[in-house]
């Protein structure tokens, strides 16, 4: 083994060294002018200068006789660097979790203007009914209804002639409700409509027609307002 130490404290321990019985000779590296050991009575070896260059040149040809330092091991051991795998895929990962938490946002906003308008709707329902009866003014509207019809003839016309109606018009999306009158007794609607073409009240009829229900128009048919057909159609299970 070697070390390097400044003097004087290099000679005291070479001093101990050297009487050590398991040492038969030592190597030393400098000038054996200047860097004399005279007080050393076992045979030294002059090796060379002890300059920087030389001292690495021997420290390199020492790692030569022995198997290359393995530096890669313990905190230093070879690892996949899984940022360099990952890396192009951040930029598609940011992109998706913006786009959800936008389709996120988008939900609860659609969400809230849904309710806002349900608890709106349900409110103008209310002001209506609490106008139309007065009387009746703190009476949910659909238990309302419902009592209603079912205290009369006609009340068991009334849903099944809503749902007939409803889907036909659907088939005639060109025909604008202005006004739908139910009368109880006959179970039966008078709906006053509103087409720019003929042929769309004859399409509604047919609609009606083929769902089993009886459609006729009162009084003094269709005329013409404007740019539209005004009329008035009466509807009624066959």
């Amino acid at each position: 083994q070697g070390f390097a130490i400044e003097r004087p404290l290099a000679d005291a321990l070479a001093v101990m060294l050297a009487e050590a019985d398991d040492i038969e000779s030592i190597a030393a590296y400098g000038d054996p002018d200047t860097e004399r050991v005279e007080y050393i009575d076992k045979p030294v070896e002059w090796r060379g200068g002890s300059d920087h260059i030389s001292l690495f040149r021997l420290y390199a040809k020492e790692l030569e006789k022995r198997g290359a330092p393995n530096f890669i091991q313990g905190d230093y051991r070879k690892r996949r660097d899984w940022r360099g795998a990952v890396g192009p895929w951040r930029r598609a990962a940011a992109l998706a979790a913006a786009c959800l938490v936008a389709f996120a946002g988008a939900v609860v906003a659609d969400a809230s203007r849904s309710a806002r308008l349900a608890d709106r709707l349900d409110d103008e329902a209310l002001a209506l009914h609490r106008a139309a009866f007065p009387e009746e003014a703190n009476v949910n509207p659909r238990d309302h209804a419902r009592r209603i019809l079912a205290a009369r003839g006609g009340g068991q016309r009334f849903l099944p002639l809503s749902s007939q109606f409803a889907e036909s018009l659907e088939e005639s999306d060109s025909i604008q409700v202005d006004r739908i009158r139910y009368n109880a007794a006959r179970g039966e609607f008078s709906i006053n409509l509103r087409f720019s073409d003929i042929n769309d009240l004859e399409g509604l009829k047919r609609a009606l027609a083929a769902r089993g229900v009886v459609a006729a128009e009162t009084g003094g048919g269709v005329r013409r307002s404007g740019g539209v057909y005004v009329g008035e159609l009466r509807v009624s299970l066959s």
